[in-house]
Protein backbone atom coordinates (compact mmCIF):
# COMPACT_ATOMS: atom_id res chain seq x y z
CA UNK A 1 0.00 0.00 0.00
CA UNK A 2 2.88 2.57 0.93
CA UNK A 3 4.64 1.66 -2.50
CA UNK A 4 1.51 2.42 -4.34
CA UNK A 5 1.26 5.61 -2.62
CA UNK A 6 4.97 7.00 -3.42
CA UNK A 7 4.29 5.68 -6.74
CA UNK A 8 0.68 7.88 -7.36
CA UNK A 9 2.69 10.67 -5.35
CA UNK A 10 5.54 10.77 -7.79
CA UNK A 11 2.86 10.29 -10.99
CA UNK A 12 0.75 13.67 -9.54
CA UNK A 13 4.49 15.59 -9.42
CA UNK A 14 5.60 14.84 -12.59
CA UNK A 15 2.14 15.30 -13.99
CA UNK A 16 1.97 18.65 -12.15
CA UNK A 17 5.77 19.86 -13.31
CA UNK A 18 4.80 18.94 -16.60
CA UNK A 19 1.39 20.94 -16.93
CA UNK A 20 3.62 23.99 -15.31
CA UNK A 21 5.57 24.15 -18.22
CA UNK A 22 2.65 23.81 -20.48
CA UNK A 23 1.61 27.03 -22.34
CA UNK A 24 -0.99 27.87 -24.97
CA UNK A 25 0.02 29.61 -27.63
CA UNK A 26 -2.05 32.32 -28.92
CA UNK A 27 -2.58 33.64 -32.21
CA UNK A 28 -1.82 37.32 -32.74
CA UNK A 29 -4.37 39.60 -34.73
CA UNK A 30 -1.99 39.60 -37.43
CA UNK A 31 -1.95 35.57 -37.37
CA UNK A 32 -5.13 35.77 -37.15
CA UNK A 33 -5.94 37.85 -39.73
CA UNK A 34 -3.54 36.30 -42.22
CA UNK A 35 -5.51 33.02 -41.67
CA UNK A 36 -9.06 34.40 -42.52
CA UNK A 37 -7.12 35.92 -45.66
CA UNK A 38 -6.05 31.97 -46.66
CA UNK A 39 -9.52 30.95 -45.94
CA UNK A 40 -10.75 33.81 -47.71
CA UNK A 41 -8.56 32.88 -50.76
CA UNK A 42 -9.79 28.98 -50.86
CA UNK A 43 -13.55 30.83 -51.45
CA UNK A 44 -12.15 32.95 -54.10
CA UNK A 45 -10.15 30.63 -56.12
CA UNK A 46 -13.31 28.46 -56.35
CA UNK A 47 -15.47 31.47 -57.23
CA UNK A 48 -13.18 32.72 -59.70
CA UNK A 49 -12.50 28.80 -61.51
CA UNK A 50 -16.34 29.29 -61.45
CA UNK A 51 -16.80 32.32 -62.97
CA UNK A 52 -19.02 33.45 -60.03
CA UNK A 53 -18.71 37.33 -59.08
CA UNK A 54 -17.04 38.05 -55.95
CA UNK A 55 -18.60 40.31 -54.22
CA UNK A 56 -16.83 43.35 -52.50
CA UNK A 57 -13.07 43.25 -50.91
CA UNK A 58 -13.98 42.14 -47.57
CA UNK A 59 -13.27 45.11 -45.22
CA UNK A 60 -11.33 43.23 -42.96
CA UNK A 61 -8.19 42.96 -45.42
CA UNK A 62 -7.83 46.70 -44.80
CA UNK A 63 -7.29 45.93 -40.69
CA UNK A 64 -3.84 44.88 -41.94
CA UNK A 65 -2.70 47.78 -41.81
CA UNK A 66 -3.77 47.95 -37.70
CA UNK A 67 -3.34 44.25 -36.00
CA UNK A 68 -0.83 43.70 -34.01
CA UNK A 69 2.23 41.58 -34.56
CA UNK A 70 3.13 38.92 -32.19
CA UNK A 71 6.24 40.49 -32.58
CA UNK A 72 5.79 44.49 -33.18
CA UNK A 73 9.06 45.20 -34.93
CA UNK A 74 7.91 43.13 -37.54
CA UNK A 75 5.48 46.25 -38.54
CA UNK A 76 8.37 47.74 -40.02
CA UNK A 77 8.83 49.61 -43.59
CA UNK A 78 9.50 46.82 -45.50
CA UNK A 79 5.93 45.50 -43.84
CA UNK A 80 3.98 48.45 -44.89
CA UNK A 81 4.58 48.62 -48.55
CA UNK A 82 4.28 45.04 -49.34
CA UNK A 83 0.65 45.51 -47.50
CA UNK A 84 -0.19 48.55 -49.60
CA UNK A 85 1.04 46.46 -52.54
CA UNK A 86 -1.33 43.62 -51.12
CA UNK A 87 -4.45 45.40 -50.91
CA UNK A 88 -4.03 47.14 -54.37
CA UNK A 89 -3.40 43.44 -56.43
CA UNK A 90 -6.41 42.59 -54.14
CA UNK A 91 -8.76 45.75 -55.29
CA UNK A 92 -7.63 44.75 -58.88
CA UNK A 93 -8.56 41.42 -58.19
CA UNK A 94 -12.32 41.90 -56.91
CA UNK A 95 -12.51 44.51 -60.02
CA UNK A 96 -11.46 42.12 -62.44
CA UNK A 97 -12.13 38.98 -61.19
CA UNK A 98 -10.01 37.12 -63.48
CA UNK A 99 -7.41 33.91 -62.73
CA UNK A 100 -4.80 36.19 -63.98
CA UNK A 101 -5.60 38.62 -61.17
CA UNK A 102 -6.42 36.16 -58.82
CA UNK A 103 -2.77 34.63 -59.16
CA UNK A 104 -1.26 38.23 -59.02
CA UNK A 105 -2.86 38.80 -55.58
CA UNK A 106 -1.40 35.40 -54.44
CA UNK A 107 1.77 36.16 -55.82
CA UNK A 108 2.34 39.49 -53.42
CA UNK A 109 1.60 37.00 -50.51
CA UNK A 110 4.53 34.41 -51.96
CA UNK A 111 7.12 37.34 -52.42
CA UNK A 112 6.81 39.25 -49.11
CA UNK A 113 6.52 36.06 -47.15
CA UNK A 114 9.79 34.73 -49.22
CA UNK A 115 11.49 37.93 -47.46
CA UNK A 116 10.13 37.69 -44.12
CA UNK A 117 8.21 34.69 -42.45
CA UNK A 118 8.22 32.43 -44.48
CA UNK A 119 6.37 29.56 -42.64
CA UNK A 120 3.10 29.68 -44.62
CA UNK A 121 4.69 29.68 -47.98
CA UNK A 122 3.94 25.98 -48.62
CA UNK A 123 0.00 27.01 -47.97
CA UNK A 124 0.54 29.59 -50.08
CA UNK A 125 1.84 28.45 -53.16
CA UNK A 126 -1.33 25.60 -53.10
CA UNK A 127 -3.55 28.80 -53.64
CA UNK A 128 -2.12 29.73 -56.76
CA UNK A 129 -4.47 28.67 -59.73
CA UNK A 130 -1.80 28.77 -62.19
CA UNK A 131 1.81 28.32 -60.70
CA UNK A 132 4.41 31.29 -60.86
CA UNK A 133 7.23 29.24 -60.15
Amino acid sequence: MILVSCDQNKKDQTKQSSNENFQMYSMSEMARLMENMAQEHKNVKTKVLANDSLGSIPDYYYDIHFATFTDESDNDEFFKKWADLYLAAEENLYKKQTVEAFDNAINVCLQCHQQKCGGPIPRIKKLFINSYE
